[in-house]
Order: C-alpha cells, then sequence, then structure tokens
C-alpha cells in the first residue's frame, strides 16, 4: 500500500467513536490449468482497504481504490452509516494484538517449475492408463494473501500466507465412462507438491474412475435400506463442516445438539493453529487471535464466534469478513482420530457400503436433514469391499450421523475447502455410522 500508512488515516478520522478498524487486504492469484497438450494462464489482483465502525450502529464500507481521496471518503461514509444506523451490537472485549507474520514458501511459485510439475503429472496418468485415458484437465491455483489491521483499541497485525492447491478432473473410457476427481493443498509454495507421495495418490485418483465406469446402482429391492456406512476422511470432513455451520454464533443452534447421545470417542474440532494447514490463521478478520476450539464432544457444546456474536465468557476468533458484517467461519474443522484401525472398522462391519468422497452434499439447517452423494461407494460383503456403486445418495439428520457413529479412526486427512472466498480445510479419519438410509 502506497502513501499515507493505515496508522495515521485511523488517528485522523476514527478517534471520536466507540469502536473503529481500518482492515486491508491484498491478493495475486494465478491459475494455472492444463486441458489436453496446452496452458491455460489466469492471473488476478485485489486490493481493497475496509473501515468498520461501530456507534450507534455498526457499518462497513470499503473501496478498491487505493488512493488518499478515496479511503478518507470511505472512512467518512463508515462514520456516517454508523452514527445514523441504531443497533445493539456490542463488541466483548479482547486482548490487543500486535504483530506481523509471515509464512513464507520454502520453494517460491513461478510458472515454469508450476508447468514441469502439472506435465510431469499428465504424463504419468497417461502412462498408467494407456488407451483407457479419456481426458484430464489439471489446476493449479496458487493465492498471496496480504492483510492489516488497525484499530482503535490499538491492535495493530499484519499476516503474509501463500496458498497452493491442485485440482484433478479425470475421464477415462473403459465398459463406459468413469469419472474421479481430487484436491490436495496446503500453505506453501511448490514444495507443498512436490513433496507428496503421487504414485500413490495417482493410482487411488485411476482406481476410482476405473470402477465408477463398471459400477452398478443399487439393487431396486435394496434401495431405501438402512446400512452401516464407512465414510473416508472426505466424508468425515463434511460431517463435520455441517456440524461447524450449525454451530456458527446463534446461541439457539446449541438447541438443536440438546438432548444428543455423544459417542465418547466423538470430539469435532476447529482449530486456526494447524502449521500449513489450508485454513490456518494467527489472526482472525477482527485482529482476535486464532485458538483451537472443540465445538462438540460428550457432555459440551462449543459456538464459532465473532466479536459480535459473543457475549461474556464465550471465546470469539472465529471472524471473517472484509466487505460486510464479520460472521463466524470455520478455519480447519476435523473429527478428531480415535483407536480404529482402516482393517479393523471394514472387518467389524462385515456387511454395509463404503462412501469414498463426497459430490455433493444438501444440509436443511432448519431440521438438521442432510443428504450425501458420493463420488463413489461400494457394497461391503463377508467383511470385503465388492461391487461398486453409482448414483447413491445417503439420507439421514445430522443428529443420527452423530448418534450413530459407533467407529472412529487413527489416522486423519484434511482437504482444501474454499468457501465464500475464504480459506478452510475439512477432513478426519475414517468413520462409520450405523443404521443410515441409502437409496
Amino acid at each position: 500500500m502506497q502513501g499515507k500508512s493505515l496508522e495515521s488515516y485511523l488517528e485522523k478520522n476514527l478517534s471520536n467513536v466507540k469502536y473503529g478498524d481500518l482492515l486491508y487486504i491484498k491478493k495475486k492469484r494465478t491459475e494455472l490449468t492444463l486441458g489436453g497438450g496446452s496452458f491455460e494462464i489466469l492471473e488476478e489482483r485485489d486490493e481493497r482497504v475496509s473501515c468498520r465502525v461501530l456507534d450507534e450502529g455498526y457499518a462497513v464500507v470499503s473501496t478498491d481504490k487505493i488512493d488518499d481521496e478515496n479511503i478518507n471518503l470511505t472512512i467518512q461514509r463508515a462514520v456516517k452509516q454508523a452514527r445514523i444506523l441504531k443497533s445493539n451490537l456490542e463488541m466483548v472485549p479482547v486482548e490487543t494484538e500486535k504483530g506481523e507474520v509471515e509464512k513464507k514458501a520454502i520453494k517460491e511459485f513461478n510458472l515454469e517449475d508450476a508447468k514441469r510439475i502439472l506435465l510431469n503429472l499428465q504424463a504419468l496418468i497417461k502412462e498408467k492408463l494407456g488407451y483407457l485415458f479419456g481426458g484430464l484437465e489439471i489446476i493449479l491455483n496458487h493465492t498471496e494473501v496480504e492483510t492489516k489491521l488497525v484499530t482503535t483499541e490499538g491492535t495493530n497485525v499484519t499476516e503474509k500466507t501463500n496458498y497452493i492447491d491442485i485440482s484433478f478432473y479425470l475421464a477415462v473410457r473403459a465398459l463406459s465412462s468413469g469419472y474421479s476427481t481430487k484436491i490436495i493443498g496446503g500453505q506453501g509454495g511448490l514444495e507443498i507438491l512436490e513433496s507428496r507421495d503421487w504414485d500413490s495418490i495417482i493410482n487411488e485418483l485411476i482406481k476410482k474412475a476405473l470402477d465408477y465406469s463398471n459400477a452398478q446402482t443399487l439393487p431396486p429391492l435394496e434401495r431405501g435400506n438402512k446400512f452401516k456406512v464407512i465414510f473416508d476422511y472426505e466424508g468425515s470432513g463434511v460431517i463435520a463442516h455441517e456440524v461447524a455451520k450449525i454451530l456458527s454464533g446463534s446461541e439457539l443452534s446449541k438447541r438443536y445438539f440438546s438432548n444428543l447421545q455423544i459417542p465418547k470417542d466423538l470430539e469435532i474440532i476447529d482449530n486456526p493453529e494447524i502449521a500449513g494447514a489450508y485454513g490456518s490463521f494467527v489472526w482472525d478478520s477482527e485482529g482476535v487471535r486464532g485458538k483451537k476450539k472443540v465445538l462438540l464432544k460428550e457432555d459440551n457444546i462449543d459456538l464459532l464466534h465473532t466479536r459480535l456474536t459473543a457475549k461474556e465468557g464465550d471465546k470469539p476468533g472465529n471472524a471473517r469478513g472484509v466487505t460486510h458484517l464479520p460472521r463466524p467461519s470455520m478455519s480447519n474443522v476435523y473429527i478428531k482420530p480415535s483407536d480404529w484401525k482402516v482393517k479393523e472398522i471394514f472387518e467389524d462391519t462385515g456387511e454395509g457400503i463404503f462412501v469414498q468422497g463426497i459430490r455433493k452434499v444438501e444440509t436443511n439447517l432448519s431440521d438438521g436433514r442432510i443428504e450425501f452423494v458420493p463420488e463413489i461407494a461400494y457394497l461391503i460383503s463377508n467383511r470385503e469391499i465388492k461391487r461398486p456403486l453409482r448414483n447413491l445418495r445417503i439420507v439421514s439428520t445430522i443428529r443420527n450421523i452423530i448418534q450413530r457413529m459407533d467407529a472412529i479412526g487413527s489416522l486423519a486427512s484434511l482437504k482444501p475447502v474454499i468457501e465464500k472466498e475464504y480459506f478452510l480445510s475439512e477432513g478426519g479419519p475414517f468413520v462409520r455410522v450405523n443404521n443410515v438410509i441409502c437409496s
């Protein structure tokens, strides 16, 4: 940011309000797509200053014109709106934070090295599939984000982070068309990709696509029946994500989980402190230091909070918002691993369904009804994975999913997610849920 510092604008314009802050954010995103034999490159840059004021009411005004005139005008508009608007919003007190954190990449992003990685992965997939290769698109995203927040309370923090992720969309030609997807990522540079076991990852990607080409629907007489369902880490991540959405800011949300028989070894956690994870941060959008929070476990229910949703005794630190009122949101949300080995879960299941990947999930937050559409599923018979299934629908409620979870694996994995332009991750270990309707 050129010209005057945020501090000088703050001192000049925001000394006579209950609370005011200035948030500066700069993003540079490079998207590299390899489809067929050619690359497409998309580069985006965004720079913005947002002013938030609490006085008679709460106002947020932002500008992408980073010059003296427009920043001053933005602040003036925010102050005016906060004095016109009437609300009973209050901000829970927090500790003042000061500092600067830069999460440097070990290997800086550059297009030539990125292209080399994508071409090598494409060649490996084509080599493994041979004549069965149908099509492939690989998308690599690299985003540099810098944020700086100054407040009238004295908080002054800067955070610089690199994000990188890679997505695969594979098609194969066997008895019929088969498809599979995969996304991997974290905070850092190209080292995040170069350190992966690509042979195993690609073998799994190919197997899912080939299995999908041979998959059938659930037999008519079995549709609508209840099954024991084993979810992989993507499925457990979706469960954790949907629970976190319900437990975002409103005390009324806790009622949905009241009188719930939560398994003693189940914990759903939000943790922005995981080094290198896609959703990690030091300070949230309100300058509150992020902390690990257990959202759901036996005899305990907690909420994700901002300074505006929190009451005395609550813990804020999950605020997200640049151009709007800060909203509570998750960071890295997951089911905590327990002590079941994956092999033990399948052997103990005997008969059921194994879900690998989630293509779509829909949740009705008013009643907690949830419907999963797996990327692919498999019948489990005699303790072994058997026939692949396509177009499966799994219908239940969040309450039932939680109460009927009776096996939680010992190894977990996180999947990167971008939701409403914010970087998150979700995951967990393999989990088993009893008596789930599948059709």
